[in-house]
């Protein structure tokens, strides 16, 4: 719910690598983390940015396409 509206206010390329390295980060935590409740954050960051970060992707190339591509 906040990171998807980034995209109007920041550059999409930047924001698109963010939006990459915050869940691999995410998942370099859960795979470091040393016990059940150690895991329990990492993993709730793995669903929500990997949640934003889908919506992102749809929307990245949609609005980087040449307008005559359009589909529209």
């Amino acid at each position: 719910m906040l990171l998807v509206p980034l995209g109007d206010l920041l550059p999409r390329r930047r924001l698109m690598l963010l939006q990459l390295a915050a869940p691999s980060a995410a998942l370099i935590a859960v795979c470091l983390a040393a016990g059940a409740a150690m895991l329990m954050a990492p993993m709730l960051a793995v669903g929500m940015l990997g949640t934003a970060m889908t919506q992102g992707l749809i929307a990245y190339p949609a609005s980087a396409a040449d307008p005559a591509r359009s589909a529209c």
